[in-house]
């Protein structure tokens, strides 16, 4: 889901309005689809600074309900280095000054579209585990002036694996800014989580699904390591943790779906 074309970048009021000038490494829609008691949910993580605008979510979700999938949780990494995705085709709002934006959001929602959909097409018999640690040395409160500072350490880890035992899928929640790369740097990049992803899988050789946790004021300690060395070593983590995990079919699988709506 990169975009093809020069458009404004999410993330850093002190680059205003300046067009991105490139991909550092590309941006992608990792998505996995649960099928249980005859409702499906997709769960998408995004290379994207939040999730799609309102318009954009609505249509996502009417395409995909008609493959069936009713339920979806699609949330953005965060990473400061995405495309800006509040543009809309409006006088004074992106219309004509930014149409390149606007272009990207079908190409965007395209992508994302495609991802759910691929996976649906791959579903299988599973069996599914769940586990968390805490981990010290990955993540720090860059704010507060309280002390001791509060800090969310929780690393937490869905492994679906096939009935033969294969990992298909691993999903991460982890809580920590993707702010590992310089505002000047005018490239999209999905920062340490796509170092993160792709070590998931080659570990692993299944797919790998990011979600931010409430990240807040919790920001990457990368100890000096770039994004892309910070990412596999939070990798080599999650790694770690999914190999602890004996996924089984749960006795009665079900889907409880509820969906609060607040506007601002």
């Amino acid at each position: 889901i990169s975009p093809k074309e020069g458009v404004p970048m999410w993330g850093y009021g002190a680059r205003h309005d300046h067009l991105s000038t490139g991909v550092l490494d590309p941006l992608y829609a990792d998505a996995v689809v649960l099928e249980a008691g005859g409702k499906k949910i997709a769960l998408v993580g995004l290379d994207l600074g939040r999730a799609p605008a309102e318009g954009s979510l609505q249509r996502i979700r009417t395409r995909i309900r008609a493959a069936g999938i009713e339920y979806s949780i699609i949330g953005g990494s965060h990473t400061h280095h995405g495309p800006v995705l509040e543009l809309t085709d409006q006088l004074g709002k992106g219309k004509f000054r930014f149409d390149a934006a606007i272009r990207y959001y079908g190409q965007m929602e395209d992508g994302i579209v495609g991802a759910i959909l691929d996976a649906n097409g791959r579903l299988e018999p599973a069996k599914i585990a769940s586990g968390s640690v805490q981990l010290t040395g990955f993540n720090r409160n860059r704010h507060t002036k309280r002390e001791p500072k509060i800090s969310d350490r929780e690393l937490a880890v869905w492994r679906i694996d096939s009935a033969a035992g294969k990992p298909l899928a691993i999903v991460t929640n982890f809580a920590a800014h993707p702010t590992s790369i310089d505002a000047a740097v005018l490239k999209f990049s999905a920062d340490y989580v796509g170092g993160l992803k792709d070590l998931v899988r080659k570990e692993t050789g299944a797919a790998a699904i990011f979600l931010e946790g409430a990240s807040g004021d919790q920001s990457a300690d990368c100890g000096g390591k770039d994004h892309r060395a910070f990412g596999e070593a939070l990798g080599q983590e999650v790694v770690k943790l999914s190999a602890t995990l004996s996924p089984q079919v749960p006795e009665k699988p079900a889907l409880d779906v509820r969906e609060e709506r607040m506007t601002f």
